[in-house]
């Protein structure tokens, strides 16, 4: 038995490799106050192979700390406050780290925390449930030693030989976790939900149909110039169109035509036009000179002595 123990958080950038290991190896990493971070980016790899550099079926591997990450630096920078849901789809997202048998290796492979956390980031290009990697153990048993919070669970790879949803019966976790934990992506509570292929993103809504109605164009000519100014009504008249503008939120058409008659172009009297012209040069009889040579007061077709008649 190998044991490595920190009295404070451990980081693994390197190939941390117990060989030569047979069914009773082990080997054991202990953050006595921190955390455990295996830095993908920078080589991070714990294992224990046989004489032949076989993995997966022989030796105990055994991590104990606070949390227990595996992945990329950018990764554990970007996860800081995350929800559960959320790092499983950060780490779901390979940074470039391509290694399908993982970077946790073993037989037998045991993680214990202390009210917190065990994320493992997806080492495959992949992204769908059985393409996901990260840890391949023979069998994987995760614990929590305080039982008042649940676990926080993301992780990826393959358990007992199984990938995708299978690797969730395989999984062993004897404490409470958090609903939304995840094996390769899968709901750990819910895993019968849980396809073979990654869920396709729900269809953005399709928008409300377009006017298709054609654009109004100013006639040649036409003083109408910058009509949109705010949001309102702003209007702007030709020789025979006025056209209203209104900026319309509720998604209709935001301009709207009205014909009209220019007024100025139309006889403000009807035809015949009847009347007795202007009434300053009518004059009555007691208006006639004392000798009424002109005819004055003298028509006989007036009926009415008092009649007003136009003079000549």
């Amino acid at each position: 038995m190998v044991m490595l123990t920190s009295a404070d958080s451990a980081r693994v950038g390197g190939n941390l490799n117990l060989t030569g290991a047979d069914l009773n190896t082990g080997l054991t990493i202990t953050a006595a106050a921190g955390d455990i971070l295996i830095a993908t980016d920078v080589g991070g790899l714990v294992q224990v192979t046989d004489n032949g550099g076989a993995f997966g079926s022989v030796g105990n591997l055994s991590f104990i700390a606070n949390s227990i990450f595996a992945m990329t630096d950018q990764a554990f920078a970007d996860i800081v406050g995350m929800s559960v849901v959320d790092v499983d789809l950060r780490l779901a997202q390979n940074d470039g780290i391509i290694n399908n048998d993982g970077v946790i290796r073993g037989g037998n492979i045991s993680m214990t925390t202390t009210n917190s956390s065990i994320y493992i980031q997806n080492t495959a290009a992949g992204t769908d449930f059985d393409d996901r990697r990260g840890i391949t153990a023979g069998s994987l048993t995760l614990f929590d030693t305080v039982t008042a919070t649940p676990l926080n669970i993301a992780i990826n790879g393959i358990i007992g030989g199984n990938t995708g949803v299978d690797a969730v019966a395989t999984t062993d976790i004897t404490a409470g976790f958090d609903p939304a934990s995840t094996i390769n992506g899968c709901v750990i509570a819910n895993a019968a939900s849980c396809s073979s292929t990654t869920p396709t993103p729900t269809p953005t809504p399709t928008p409300a149909p377009i006017d298709s109605s054609p654009p109004v164009t100013a006639a040649s000519g036409s003083a109408v110039e910058n009509l949109v100014q705010d949001i309102g009504e702003e209007e702007a008249t030709s020789s025979d169109t006025k056209m209203i503008l209104t900026m319309n939120l509720a998604g209709n058409s935001i301009i709207q035509i009205k014909e009209y008659e220019n007024l100025s172009e139309i006889g403000l009297l009807d035809e015949p036009v009847t009347g007795a012209g202007n009434d300053d040069l009518w004059q009555s009889d007691n208006d006639c000179p004392t000798v009424a040579s002109d005819g004055c007061g003298t028509d006989s077709d007036s009926e009415d002595a008092n009649e007003f008649v136009p003079t000549k």
